[in-house]
């Protein structure tokens, strides 16, 4: 079983990107032996990488016919997984892109939400379908699963709960504090 994270294209460090790539890495340590693997895939881009991350994940390149319905940025992936040896994790902004069509093609797939407040972006048709298919909603916070459960009752027994955990040899927080100022553009 091969499992594809969907992950956006972005080239600035970005938090959620870090997450899907070493969520990847995990799995391929931890499953590789017993025929598992992991990838990602970054949707219609064929030369795009992550520079700002140093990754050994494998990238899994596909491109996706436009599907004219809305907007141009909804994509056909007719075809493009095999229900016997895919698995896909989907962001929760792609929910509405891919969920419906991933269900269709009986594609097991899960929705990964790491910004709870995030999810109601489409038509709730669309999203309620999405939600409803997954096989398993993954969710980075209490908060986030109880934002799911309210949008999309039934779907409570789908909600996994995933913990984040800091690689203390990477993040030292006993180093003496700086005063710094950030700054989140959201």
């Amino acid at each position: 079983m091969e499992l594809v994270y969907f992950c956006h294209p972005i080239k600035k460090a970005v938090g959620g990107v870090k997450v899907i790539y070493r969520q990847a890495e995990l799995v391929n340590k931890l499953l590789g032996s017993h025929g598992h693997s992991a990838a990602v895939m970054h949707p219609n881009t064929w030369t795009f990488r992550v520079r700002w991350l140093e990754s050994h994940v494998p990238l899994n390149r596909g491109f996706f016919k436009w599907r004219w319905v809305g907007k141009p940025s909804l994509s056909r992936i007719d075809g493009c997984f095999d229900p016997q040896r895919h698995m896909v994790v989907l962001p929760e902004l792609w929910a509405r892109k891919y969920g419906d069509q991933l269900a269709r093609m009986k594609v097991n797939f899960a929705i990964y939400v790491q910004n709870g407040y995030y999810i109601s972006k489409g038509h709730a048709e669309v999203l309620n379908e999405a939600y409803q298919s997954a096989r398993c909603i993954l969710t980075i916070s209490d908060d986030a699963s109880r934002c799911v459960a309210m949008a999309f009752p039934g779907t409570e027994s789908k909600i996994l709960r995933v913990h984040y955990s800091v690689d203390a040899s990477r993040f030292n927080p006993w180093q003496p504090k700086e005063n710094l100022i950030t700054y989140m553009p959201r």
